[in-house]
């Protein structure tokens, strides 16, 4: 005997509600972040009109300078991110560190960072204003997806230069694209020179590429 039942009687309210709720939950924090990404890029757009008067002697390298450069330039830390350190003998301006799931960021400034004052505080907010915001977990995804993309030229390159790692990956080239905008957007709040700004500039175009 055929018997024609509703299944719609057999699905639970709670397999309707609970989903619900997820996704009302996952669009509540979506918009949220959204508004907190859009006040920073506003803070972001207003420090870069704020030009600073400060000495005209070449900085000295210490952490004394590193910390006077964080007043004078006021660079905006989040309460995530350490307060930068000295690396004599770091190989870039700046570095930051950090893993992929924690918000806690490490700022490192090497030496090529005290070429000018102006330099310096453009390094610190590289760093501290933009790397330290930036989210390292979306970095690495989108690194990962690079990598897959690459591999089936890699396999079939007649080539043995074509390797994995022999430039930047996605992820982290548009997260220094993004830092090195910023200093060049703020070059009238570091007072950088025609000549400061042209090298990073280069460095945008050339060697990031």
């Amino acid at each position: 005997m055929y018997k024609k039942t509703n299944n719609f009687s057999n699905i639970s309210i709670f397999n309707i509600f609970i989903p619900s709720i997820f996704l009302l939950f996952l669009f509540y924090f979506s918009f949220i972040s959204f508004l907190e990404q859009e006040k920073y890029r506003s803070l972001q757009q207003n420090m870069s009109l704020i030009k600073v008067i400060y000495p005209d002697e070449k900085p000295s390298m210490t952490q004394e300078n590193i910390e006077l450069a964080m007043s004078l330039f006021s660079i905006n830390k989040n309460e995530h991110t350490n307060y930068p350190k000295l690396v004599s003998d770091l190989n870039f301006r700046g570095l930051t560190v950090g893993e992929s799931f924690s918000k806690n960021r490490e700022v490192f400034i090497g030496n090529m960072a005290f070429d000018s004052w102006s330099i310096l505080g453009s390094t610190l907010a590289h760093e501290i204003e933009i790397h330290s915001n930036q989210s390292f977990l979306q970095i690495e995804v989108f690194n990962y997806i690079d990598t897959l993309r690459r591999i089936p030229a890699i396999l079939f390159a007649k080539s043995s230069k074509n390797k994995i790692g022999e430039d930047l990956m996605i992820g982290t080239y548009l997260a220094e694209k993004e830092a090195y905008q910023y200093e060049i957007n703020s070059k009238d709040r570091f007072n950088l020179s025609k000549d400061e700004v042209k090298s990073i500039k280069f460095t945008l175009e050339n060697e990031l590429n």
